[in-house]
């Protein structure tokens, strides 16, 4: 059995003053169970300042986005249900919202490791969706990019779903993505690759036609944005993000 390692994502909104007291309590909870924050993202921010690189119009209801990585979900699962961290979860619970999910990763790496990340969640409601998925793989490859999270929120956990989901089920999302890059430059490489322009316009046309996206959470169709929300109705929430500059806030 391939052990790879697991994640736990998440977007924030604090709601009440007394969140201030979560995030310092937060890192010492990891250290036992050897989680990683490999990005922690001040979604209202400048990218130069700890921000994203774009986020998506639905991003400004979060002001945080985080993501921490463990060597297996057998760790990271032993860490959500720790008296450490449960000793503190009601701090964030009652004084925030937003989704947050357990999960297996893919088992890939980028090589030399990411430095840079795309992070979605995706609604579909159509069969078509399942055709975009091997395409993107395809245009990552030239830049180093890989998925390192696919993991559909209507699947048990141990078949592509989720070990541990709070406030989001299948009914709010299909699937959410994390994509790692080597450099941020390869990120923006591949978004504005014509190869991916042209995945992303197909996306669109089946957006426009058949809708069988509808509730977007993502960080792809930038350049869509102001169509998705016209014909879709979409509430698009997602980051490019620059793991080296996040890490510093």
């Amino acid at each position: 059995m391939m052990i790879m390692p697991a994640y736990a994502i998440a977007f924030i909104q604090p709601t009440n003053p007394a969140f201030k007291e979560y995030p310092p309590l937060f890192p010492p909870t990891l250290k036992p169970y050897d989680g990683k924050t490999i990005f922690k993202c001040m979604v209202s921010e400048a990218a130069t300042n700890g921000g994203p690189e774009f986020k998506e119009e639905g991003a400004n209801d979060f002001k945080i986005a985080i993501g921490v990585e463990f060597p297996t979900l057998e760790k990271a699962m032993a860490w959500k249900n720790c008296a450490e961290y449960q000793s503190i979860i009601g701090i964030r619970l009652e004084n925030s919202t937003g989704p947050l999910i357990v999960c297996d990763g893919t088992g890939k790496s980028v090589e030399s490791g990411a430095s840079a990340y795309c992070l979605a969640f995706l609604k579909a409601t159509g069969p078509k969706f399942t055709e975009f998925p091997p395409k993107v793989q395809a245009t990552l490859d030239p830049y180093g990019g890989e998925y390192l999270v696919r993991c559909m929120l209507d699947k048990p956990a141990g078949d592509g779903g989720p070990a541990h989901a709070e406030r989001t089920t299948a009914e709010d999302y299909t699937v959410a993505v994390l994509l790692g890059f080597p450099t941020v430059e390869k990120l923006h490489g591949w978004y504005d690759s014509s190869e991916y322009y042209y995945i992303s316009l197909q996306w669109l046309f089946y957006l426009r036609n058949s809708l069988f996206l509808t509730n977007t959470c993502s960080c792809c169709l930038q350049r869509n944005t102001k169509i998705l929300s016209i014909f879709v109705l979409t509430t698009p929430l997602g980051l490019l993000l620059d793991a080296r500059l996040s890490l510093r806030i």
